[in-house]
């Protein structure tokens, strides 16, 4: 398994698949995402209301396949 450079795990997730991102000020996951590219140290995530790709990269510690 791969890992990012804060160690954490690289998820190995496949463009379009469904994820879950933590948000950043209470740390709760939300749905309706899904992985819009991989890059060499994360994520680009897509909106999947409005199909609107995220201006930041997500680490591995931020996203999560949907349950």
């Amino acid at each position: 398994m791969e890992h990012f450079p804060d160690n954490s795990p690289r998820l190995n997730l496949a463009v379009g698949t469904s994820i879950e991102v933590r948000g950043h000020f209470r740390g709760d996951w939300s749905r309706g995402f899904e992985v819009a590219e991989a890059a060499h140290d994360g994520y680009w995530v897509r909106r999947l209301s409005d199909r609107y790709v995220l201006p930041v990269e997500f680490s591995g510690h931020d996203v999560r396949r949907e349950t």
